[in-house]
């Protein structure tokens, strides 16, 4: 067999295409490694913490139940304007006719007044 001899370009190639981005991709890892473990030691710092996810969610909540108590206004408000309708209707009919309106007839998904 031949002999082999290794020249210093070689090295310096081998160097400089393999061993420093791999040195570079190292520390790489390692500051962003660094980064995200400081994060999760302390959240609030970095804003996503529980201070900062409390306050979010609080007010969410209380967006959300405004939203709500709207609804519900609206739903009454809707109900007495149905109620008064109603009544009213009976009246024109007993007016009109001399006789009272047959009476309601309730199903199981009717609710109530």
């Amino acid at each position: 067999m031949g002999e082999v001899t290794v020249s210093i370009d070689l090295v310096i190639g081998i160097l400089l295409g393999v061993l420093v981005p791999t040195f570079i991709w190292a520390m790489k890892m390692f500051y962003m490694t660094r980064q995200l473990r400081d994060m999760h030691l302390d959240p609030d710092e970095h804003d996503f913490g529980s201070k900062d996810t409390h306050a979010m969610l609080a007010e969410h909540f209380e967006t959300e139940m405004a939203y709500h108590q709207q609804y519900i206004e609206s739903n009454r408000a809707l109900r007495h304007i149905v109620r008064e309708l109603s009544h009213f209707m009976r009246w024109m009919v007993k007016e009109s006719t001399g006789n009272e309106p047959p009476p309601y007839v309730r199903t199981n998904g009717d609710p109530e007044y």
